[in-house]
């Protein structure tokens, strides 16, 4: 997992292979999707880690880096916690896997 923070955003690195495009269609197809929202190209959502409640929002640059930015003062005050934010929407959007044979 590479990332790094600038101010209060996390830069997410992401494989050559990635399309956000692709995976927006995807979220995009569920009207009644209570678990996150997306508009204008960028997905809000809640992450839970422990007690702390984090609402992000994440966007895409040139499909090369995820940007994760903190709304309502929520980001967390660890990096620990902020780290397992990272490793989530690593899990979520399935960054570890190979996708050259796609």
């Amino acid at each position: 997992m590479t990332w790094h923070e600038i101010n209060d955003e996390m830069i997410i690195a992401l494989p050559e292979e990635f399309d956000m495009n692709a995976n927006l269609g995807y979220l995009k197809r569920e009207k009644n999707e209570c678990m996150y929202e997306t508009e204008n190209d960028h997905i809000t959502r809640m992450i839970a880690i422990g007690e702390i409640r984090s609402l992000i929002q994440i966007s895409v640059i040139d499909n090369k880096q995820m940007v994760v930015q903190f709304l309502n003062d929520s980001r967390p005050s660890e990096e620990w916690q902020r780290e397992k934010i990272v490793k989530y929407i690593h899990e979520w959007f399935d960054l570890n896997t190979d996708l050259t044979p796609f």
